[in-house]
């Protein structure tokens, strides 16, 4: 037995080989950074939002010039001609300030806050003026100061000795009024608070393995590997992953293949792929592995013992052939079933798309199976069996009873435990010894460390599919 250091700094039990070296993950926060971007952001806004709609005020200014014949104006004299009712309840009726149909008090209500948003300062030059308003709504408060400064202008007359005229009318402010730190401050103290919320939820929220260290205490099975998920591939692009040991060998997700086999993993001869749901990438993990082992030097022999999907048929365009039923029934010879894969010296037993399942599981069939497994194990250094999801078809536990260990495919983050558990119990109940593999794991840095070379070991020759 030798001792597998994990890339989290946990420690198991593995099987004999070389020592296997668990990649470090990603963490948490790199996990959930979309969903706390996204969260903190929407806090931000909400914050401001809030800011601008309730506390903000906004001002505007217009420059007004009074010719008195040499006569000082006086800013009182100013603020009490605005301030009578009169001329503040035709500014209210010119822009519309209150509607007439709310009566007497929403109109009285509107002079005062017109009132109370007027300011007038004297500026630097004798009998200029700035005329300055304020409110809460921005497109609001420049044509309220122009029409205030239009009263002035309206005053003048060729009787009166006090002349009138705008310098500078007033335009839409572009931001508001005071110094903005204060919300800036709490928009990202809440975007903070919003990220940290979120991560911690999500966290809580998620059911599947996070880690090789965590999924051994709670399942209490190995985990002899972790297999990286393929970032730029469209869903369900099985062909690329499958083509990757040979065709990307220097990937990460090749890497993980060959570091496994160099481990001395999987330690049986007739090895079941399995999982405890679909969609938890155990088809290509199985042609992957079955590749790898191939390309490594081993004669390796894959059998789609999943009859519902095919999906191990499917990616290797062999699903039209005689395969593994029909070997079963003695229609066909095992030797004649199977099927030369195109890119590796691999050899392929399929699933046959008319082949009925109930003649999978007739009577006798796991002698059947069993015999079939027999002959390929001595023929083959290795045989992989891609069984169905073992809590979608129980009769998947009694396929992979017939193998000498058996490999839980599940999915990083995202497959239940509880599922994990129910699909272990049942490969207990058969006596099959199990392990699990993470698929679809986020690393935290490419796997660039030296693979020691896996001595090859030596196929068997002679009449191996003989009887069958």
């Amino acid at each position: 037995m030798t001792t597998t250091t994990h890339g989290d700094g946990g420690r198991h039990r593995a099987g004999p080989g070389i020592p296997l070296r668990m990649p470090a993950l990603v963490s948490p926060v790199r996990v959930h950074l979309p969903w706390m971007i996204g969260m903190a952001l929407a806090a931000a806004l909400l914050v401001m939002g809030l800011y601008l709609a309730v506390a903000t005020r906004f001002s505007a200014t217009v420059q007004i010039a009074f010719d008195a014949g040499g006569r000082t104006i006086p800013v009182e004299r100013l603020e009490a001609y605005l301030s009578t009712p009169a001329r503040l309840g035709a500014t209210v009726d010119r822009l519309a300030l209150a509607q007439p149909t709310e009566g007497d008090a929403a109109r009285l209500r509107a002079m005062a806050r017109l009132w109370q948003g007027i300011e007038i300062e004297q500026s630097d030059l004798t009998n200029v003026f700035l005329l300055r308003t304020s409110g809460g709504a921005r497109r609001k408060v420049a044509p309220v100061a122009n029409a205030l400064a239009d009263t002035f202008v309206r005053a003048d007359s060729p009787r009166s000795n006090v002349h009138v005229r705008i310098i500078s009318p007033a335009t839409d402010p572009v931001a508001p009024d005071g110094m903005l730190i204060l919300p800036i401050a709490a928009a990202l103290l809440s975007a903070a608070l919003a990220a940290s919320i979120t991560l911690i939820v999500r966290e809580r929220r998620q059911e599947g393995p996070r880690s090789a260290r965590s999924a051994e205490a709670a399942l209490g099975l190995p985990v002899i590997a972790m297999i990286p998920a393929v970032t730029g591939l469209a869903p369900g692009d099985r062909a690329t992953l499958t083509d990757m040991p040979v065709t990307a060998q220097q990937s990460d997700y090749a890497r993980a293949f060959r570091r496994l086999l160099a481990s001395g993993q999987p330690g049986g001869r007739v090895i079941a792929v399995c999982s405890a749901l679909a969609g938890e990438g155990k088809s290509t993990f199985a042609i992957s592995l079955a590749r790898t082992a191939a390309l490594a030097g081993r004669r390796v022999a894959l059998v789609d013992g999943d009859g519902r999907v095919r999906a191990a048929s499917i990616a290797l365009d062999v699903v039209g052939r005689p395969g593994l039923v029909q070997v079963m029934d003695g229609a066909v010879t095992l030797d004649d079933a199977l099927v030369a894969d195109t890119r590796t010296s691999l050899r392929i037993l399929p699933h046959s798309q008319d082949a009925a399942i109930r003649s999978f599981w007739a009577k006798d069939s796991m002698a059947g199976l069993l015999a079939v497994t027999g002959a390929l194990s001595r023929a083959f250094d290795l045989v992989v069996i891609d069984t169905p999801p073992l809590l979608a078809l129980v009769e998947a536990r009694d396929i992979a009873s017939v193998a000498d260990e058996a490999l839980v495919v599940a999915r990083w983050r995202a497959t239940p435990l509880g599922a994990l558990r129910h699909a272990r119990s049942m490969l207990a109940e058969k006596g099959t010894r199990a392990s699990l593999v993470l698929s679809f794991v986020r690393l935290a840095e490419p796997d660039r460390a030296p693979i020691v070379p896996m001595a090859r070991r030596r196929g068997r020759t002679g009449p191996a599919l003989a009887g069958l």
